[in-house]
């Protein structure tokens, strides 16, 4: 949660489950669990909120829980995935995100998925003790390339003979 706008502090379970709740039923969002293949464990969260079908915009979230999945290629996999449902199947054509300085792991894994730097707030995050900058960042329609629903979702070729 450190990496997350919420600070950590003690919650009981109604009020966490709420929270997720909220979260993965708004109509404006679309949110999907990440699970290791391997074992079929629920490993995570991620999706896109304040999905905006006018403008072609949305805001991208993702969270690799236990700490023992950090480091795998999860958050890269599972950020390229989201991405190319935002892109291909939902048709927008940029999606922000909010990610702090300290976070060199999810900076890294942003960046490898697509994303690019667009701008700092700077001291806007307290953590441990000292002020961090937001880095935000955005991945574009026009420079990415689907790993996978670009194919499925490709029409069939129109039939050229005649009956």
């Amino acid at each position: 949660m450190r990496t997350w706008e919420l600070l950590p502090s003690p919650r009981i379970v109604s009020q966490t489950d709420q929270l997720w709740d909220e979260y993965i039923e708004a109509a404006d969002a679309a949110t999907f669990a990440i699970y290791e293949r391997a074992t079929w464990n629920l490993i995570g969260f991620g999706g896109l909120a304040g999905i905006d079908h006018i403008n072609k915009t949305a805001e991208f979230g993702i969270l690799i829980g236990d700490a023992d999945n950090h480091g795998r290629g999860y958050g890269t996999e599972a950020t390229r995935l989201i991405l190319d449902h935002g892109f291909t199947a939902l048709g927008l054509r940029s999606i922000l995100l909010r990610v702090y300085e300290f976070n060199i792991a999810g900076i890294r894994a942003y960046e490898k998925s697509g994303f690019q730097r667009v701008g700092v707030f700077h001291d806007s995050k307290a953590m441990g003790g000292r002020r961090w900058d937001t880095i935000f960042m955005e991945a574009l329609a026009c420079t990415f390339e689907s790993p996978t629903l670009a194919e499925v979702l490709t029409p069939d070729a129109p039939r050229t003979e005649s009956y």
